[in-house]
C-alpha cells in the first residue's frame, strides 16, 4: 500500500491530468479542446519541412508545404493508364520509392529501365520531374 494522498487530479483522464483550465475551450461540436492547436500544428508543420521554429516566417513554411504537395501531383496508376510513346519518366515502385530519369519502352513487352535495370513493380509513372 502507498502513502501518497489521492488528489482531484487523480480522478481526470491522463491526458487532461496535469491541464489548466484556462488553455483549454470547447469546439462547435462540444469537444473540448487546446487554444493554442493552430499554433502547436504549425509549429510541427514547420518542424517537419525543416525550418528553425524559433524564427519562421508563415510564408515560408506553406511554400515548403506547397514544394513537397507538388511532389505529390501528376501521378497515373500503371493500371489506369500506360504511356503512349517511349519516353523518360518519374516511377514510383510498389515500396514507395521514386526513380527519376526512368525509360518506358514499348515492344512485345513493354518494359520501364532505369540505369539499365528492369523494374516490374511500378504502381504509378508521371512525365520526368527533376528532384529538388
Amino acid at each position: 500500500m502507498t502513502t501518497r494522498a489521492v488528489t482531484e487530479s487523480d480522478f481526470r483522464l491522463p491526458e487532461y491530468r496535469d491541464a489548466k483550465v484556462d488553455e483549454y475551450e470547447f469546439r462547435s461540436d462540444g469537444k473540448l479542446v487546446r487554444k493554442d492547436r493552430w499554433y502547436c500544428a504549425v509549429i510541427s508543420i514547420t518542424c517537419l519541412v525543416g525550418q528553425s521554429t524559433r524564427d519562421f516566417e508563415i510564408d515560408e513554411v506553406v511554400e515548403a508545404v506547397r514544394v513537397l504537395a507538388e511532389k505529390e501531383e501528376g501521378w497515373i496508376e500503371v493500371e489506369d493508364y500506360l504511356p503512349q510513346v517511349d519516353c523518360t519518366m518519374s516511377i514510383r515502385l510498389s515500396d514507395g520509392s521514386i526513380l527519376h530519369g526512368a525509360l518506358f519502352e514499348h515492344g512485345i513487352r513493354s518494359t520501364w529501365k532505369w540505369n539499365d535495370t528492369v523494374f516490374h513493380s511500378i504502381v504509378a509513372w508521371r512525365a520526368a520531374v527533376l528532384p529538388s
